[in-house]
């Protein structure tokens, strides 16, 4: 969840990295978490991040 509330440092994208490099169902977990977010309205989708108006 930090990843979107901009609070994810390079340090922490760099652990997010190894961590989905890890293991098939972390990719999968975050895929799934990152869905869920959209349908919240957390995570911005291109089009609003292409025209923030």
């Amino acid at each position: 969840m930090h990843l979107h509330e901009s609070t994810l440092d390079a340090a922490g994208r760099e652990n997010l990295g190894l961590w989905l490099q890890e293991s098939i169902a972390h990719r999968k977990a975050y895929e799934q978490a990152s869905a869920l977010w959209l349908m919240m309205g957390l995570v911005p989708t291109s089009s609003e991040l292409d025209d923030p108006s």
